[in-house]
């Protein structure tokens, strides 16, 4: 938010609360390896919570698991290219799991196994949706400021089915999305970060001797503590201490209320009463844009129970390149024939595209399917997708 990172205090962990700082994050079990049932009750189609994983994999793997999952579906479809998975290192079996859908799904709800395969695409796709949607407005978002970026080997294939509705500024994938999370490692910076416990209040209306004793007798030794600690770690791990960036935090909260808000300290010591004013502001103003102007309540004054730093070094980027823009029409080599492709019931001879041979300013219109080894983007009918100067592609 605003360019930085949303960050937990605490994490659950297997129903365990650790006291771990980490990235916020929300998960949803909607992976393409999901098993698709029948609920013998409802007769409605159950997608999970049970997995193939990797090993034994989906039902084309042909590794030994016989339900079907979210990926069979998307094969049967004709999204997947059985032919060129990994490369073509896996062969993927079609009539494995079409025979699998058909006999454990599609005849016990009397259906075609194909709408039946379309309709597993949609629900988790919607379901996804639905998630990313609750997620953003309950903590105050607006899908209108971020742009989303979908990454991971599936994450190009179902992206234009759970960002529909929703109205993102902008919405991305990238040719070596499978990756992108290594790509994340690899070129995020060495960051250290460390909390304390501390007892300060600032009631409404406090003069500038209490502001500034809270701050010269609490906030700063606690900073100061946390400082020598991250040098003293930096040191031992042969890191240039004289390098680091710090930053020092506040997790300020109004007077009695139950949940905090991480603060980016706008000074690194309250040196006056005018320094503490400083740091009120900066979380008047993120309450604000968290929680809307008429939530802020200073009359019932400040407290802060915990502070924290960062010391972070930054770390040798990867560069990307910036490629000239060409046409709009894919080179001839990117084009690699045509597959059938089942969308909104009916089979389609869909045009099939190399992402290697795709090039910056190159518009593909759906319904298209637009291959790499390691990921697959599917273009619906009404989309299209557009690279880049730097090789993003853009869904509009």
């Amino acid at each position: 938010m605003g360019g930085e990172p949303v960050m937990l205090r605490e994490v659950v962990i297997n129903r365990r609360i650790f006291n771990i700082p980490t990235l916020l994050m929300d998960t949803i079990g909607a992976g393409t390896e999901m098993f698709v049932t029948i609920d013998p009750i409802t007769r409605r189609v159950t997608i999970g919570p049970g997995s193939a994983g990797a090993d034994p994999g989906p039902v084309c793997y042909e590794m030994g698991n016989e339900v079907p999952t979210v990926m069979d579906c998307c094969l049967v479809l004709g999204i997947l290219n059985p032919d060129n998975y990994l490369g073509g290192k896996i062969k993927l079996d079609r009539e494995k799991a079409l025979r699998a859908i058909k006999e454990q799904c599609a005849d016990v709800l009397g259906v075609d196994p194909y709408y039946l395969a379309e309709g597993v695409y949609k629900l988790i796709n919607s379901t996804m949706k639905e998630h990313i949607r609750a997620v953003l407005y309950a903590r105050g978002f607006s899908p209108a400021d971020y742009c989303l970026l979908s990454y991971g080997g599936a994450g190009p294939m179902h992206v234009a089915g759970y960002t529909e509705g929703l109205p993102f500024k902008g919405v991305a994938t990238l040719p070596y999305a499978a990756a992108f999370s290594s790509f994340g490692c690899a070129a995020v910076d060495i960051s250290h970060r460390y909390q304390k416990s501390t007892t300060i209040m600032i009631p409404n209306g406090a003069d500038d001797g209490w502001k500034l004793m809270m701050g010269q007798g609490m906030l700063n030794p606690a900073w100061e503590e946390l400082g020598k600690l991250a040098e003293a770690d930096f040191k031992a791990e042969g890191l240039p201490w004289d390098q680091a960036a710090v930053r020092q935090i506040a997790y300020v909260r109004y007077g009695s209320q139950l949940e905090d808000i991480e603060v980016p300290s706008p000074v690194s010591r309250i040196d006056s009463a005018e320094d503490m004013d400083r740091l009120i502001a900066a979380f008047e103003a993120l309450y604000e844009r968290i929680y809307a102007g008429v939530a802020k309540h200073p009359q019932a004054g400040y407290q802060i129970f915990e502070v924290g730093l960062t010391a972070a070094i930054p770390k040798v980027k990867p560069r990307l390149v910036k490629r000239p823009l060409e046409g709009k029409s894919p080179p001839r080599e990117a084009v690699k024939g045509r597959r059938d492709v089942y969308v909104e019931g009916k089979w389609h001879a869909t045009p099939i595209y190399d992402m290697d041979q795709v090039r910056p300013g190159n518009e593909i219109e759906g319904i298209a399917v637009i291959e790499a080894p390691a990921t697959t983007s599917f273009v619906p009918p009404g989309k299209r997708i557009r690279m880049d100067e730097w090789s993003m592609m853009w869904l509009t």
